[in-house]
């Protein structure tokens, strides 16, 4: 299973905030994880970093995946 990380963004005069995907938590069956940031947040940030399912994607090409890549 695959979730992403988010940084949320409260932006003061909006209702919504900001989300920002910065990585990929990957969680094997037998509940190992591994963690991939692609960035990591500075200035407002406050260390916090949220974990959401990830969404069905809708259009776009598919990215390729870079063989011989092993996270566990």
């Amino acid at each position: 299973m695959i979730k992403d990380i988010m940084f949320v963004e409260r932006v003061e005069g909006r209702d919504k905030p900001n989300y920002h995907k910065i990585g990929i938590v990957m969680i094997k069956d037998d509940g190992k994880m591994s963690i991939k940031l692609n960035s990591v947040p500075v200035g407002v940030w406050n260390g916090w970093l949220s974990v959401f399912d990830q969404k069905p994607k809708t259009s776009g090409p598919i990215p390729e995946v870079e063989s011989g890549i092993e996270p566990f």
